[in-house]
């Protein structure tokens, strides 16, 4: 299959698979919070956030496997993809065995470090203890996920997701129903993923890549310390990125109260499912930018990027603005009787730079394919410090309360996702500052089109079922795909697409 032809198959099947996972995630999250109760259910995206921070141990190492692997393979120099292979699986071993230091002490001490309701700590230690289980699982393991990523079967991965999305929903329908709910079980579903993960990734590893062997004689520490050393900063990187995202519920739960906490987490969902949106779709980019950087010109590299600016442009704002002018309306029917309008306000306030971040996170990602990541873990590591200190600020010196969170970070984000992330790559490749601003542009256009009709819209349609919900949905997003097509794409490359779109029918 040519790459054009691959290209479309993964993102098809990306779409696909994380769309379902969205229906499922739709029915679960309420489903969860009403019969675990939302102070109980924030435990577990808390228990998520601190495999990140011990995570931030692995990412060194693990986050520029698929790099080293993809481009040794692309090569065709399998010797050298063996080495590097073998290399992370038993450097992971070593760091799995030292991490269960910390998350020790974190489950023996975890009353000291949140604040948990005297009746939820020994089911929330049991949480965390699963949580832990999981998470050492998918690092002893994760090197198994580079074989998709380094042949580009993006697909695949999708399918592998779509299995793990639909085996959680019947494992906790069975849990739930044979057992009293308890958010133990949360834990017992995350570990069972996990297994199930390793076995599909497994399968993939022996198919798509026979000629790679595991073996303890492949294993160098050289291959491992030139993984470390350059994914070092990718390490600090997360570190930021943990003060900026990962720990705002944290934030909620220690400095304003468990109930916070708690709405905090319900608004964290939509958000997420956003990013989900916009990681799966940059995903399936990023390999083949990884190909072109090993055996093209970088032209043809920037070339990529920017085909995947504009695909991503046409697809990415459209939930983002039909969700900020509908958002009390689906609070109301998702969540009844919690506050609709602030949850609203807080879920915007949380997702207005993912507009930024829709076009330019192949960008970001191109950091890591030209190895220069160094400069962009600094700058997100001064925003998470930065982060840190404005919302202790914020939340000790004003009446925001649960406001001061989100509001903390929407500036430094804007700066980071609008200006830093499209600008580095061309002062590292120097190349004018604005050569990935068109994209950007375009989709400001768009999305200030798409949220005046959408709003007009709404003014005229009563919103009062799910029914009508989707209804307007699907009506907003063929506008939106309409208004996108006719803006962010020109005249040659919406003909391309009418192509295509024509040829699918057809068949």
């Amino acid at each position: 299959m040519n790459n054009k032809k691959q290209l479309s198959f993964n993102l098809i099947a990306n779409i696909t698979s994380y769309s379902i996972n969205i229906i499922i995630s739709f029915f679960l999250t309420p489903y969860l919070i009403q019969e675990l109760g939302k102070e109980a259910y924030s435990f577990y995206p808390i228990a998520n956030n601190f495999v990140q921070y011990m995570s931030i141990v692995t990412v060194a190492l693990n986050s520029m496997a698929s790099r080293f692997i993809t481009i040794e393979i692309a090569k065709k120099n399998v010797q050298k993809a063996n080495v590097y292979f073998s290399s992370v699986f038993f450097a992971n071993i070593v760091l799995s065995a030292i991490l269960l230091i910390p998350m020790t002490l974190s489950v023996v001490f975890l009353d000291k470090l949140l604040q948990i309701p005297l009746d939820l700590t020994v089911s929330v230690q049991i949480l965390f203890i699963m949580v832990f289980a999981s998470m050492l699982i998918n690092i002893l393991t994760s090197v198994f996920s580079v074989a998709v990523f380094a042949t580009n079967r993006i697909d695949l991965r999708s399918l592998a997701d779509f299995i793990h999305s639909v085996l959680k929903l019947v494992l906790y329908g069975v849990l739930f129903y044979l057992f009293v709910p308890n958010i133990i079980y949360v834990g017992v579903v995350s570990v069972i993923l996990a297994l199930v993960t390793f076995a599909i990734h497994l399968g993939y590893t022996k198919k798509l890549l026979p000629q790679v062997r595991l073996s303890i004689k492949y294993c160098e520490i050289q291959a491992v310390t030139e993984m470390l050393l350059s994914g070092v900063w990718n390490s600090v990187n997360q570190i930021g990125s943990s003060l900026m995202f990962s720990l705002s519920i944290v934030y909620c739960n220690v400095l304003i109260s468990v109930e916070a906490g708690g709405e905090y987490s319900i608004i964290q969902t939509i958000p997420n499912l956003i990013n989900g949106i916009i990681s799966t779709l940059a995903a399936v980019f990023i390999p083949a930018v990884t190909q072109t950087y090993a055996t093209k010109p970088i032209e043809d590299v920037i070339a990529e990027v920017k085909n995947s600016q504009r695909i991503m442009g046409v697809i990415t704002n459209i939930p983002i603005v039909v969700f900020m002018v509908i958002g009390t309306d689906f609070y109301k029917l998702w969540v009844p009787g919690e506050n609709a309008e602030r949850l609203h306000i807080l879920s915007v306030l949380v997702v207005f730079h993912l507009l930024f971040i829709g076009v330019t996170w192949t960008i970001s990602n191109l950091n890591t394919v030209l190895n220069k990541v160094k400069v962009p873990a600094l700058y997100m590591l001064f925003s998470g410090v930065a982060n840190f200190f404005l919302v202790l600020i914020l939340v000790n010196a004003t009446d925001l309360g649960i406001y001061a969170i989100p509001l903390a970070s929407v500036i430094i984000l804007l700066i980071w996702s609008a200006v830093f992330i499209p600008i580095y790559p061309c002062l590292v490749l120097k190349l004018k500052w604005n050569t990935f601003y068109t994209a950007i542009y375009k989709m400001l256009i768009s999305s200030v089109i798409i949220f005046g009709v959408t709003f007009l819209l709404r003014r005229i349609i009563n919103i009062h079922s799910w029914l009508t919900l989707i209804a307007f949905c699907a009506l907003s997003g063929c506008i939106g795909i309409v208004i996108n097509l006719c803006v962010i794409l020109n005249k040659q490359e919406r003909r391309t697409v009418l192509a295509t779109v024509k040829k699918r029918i057809k068949r």
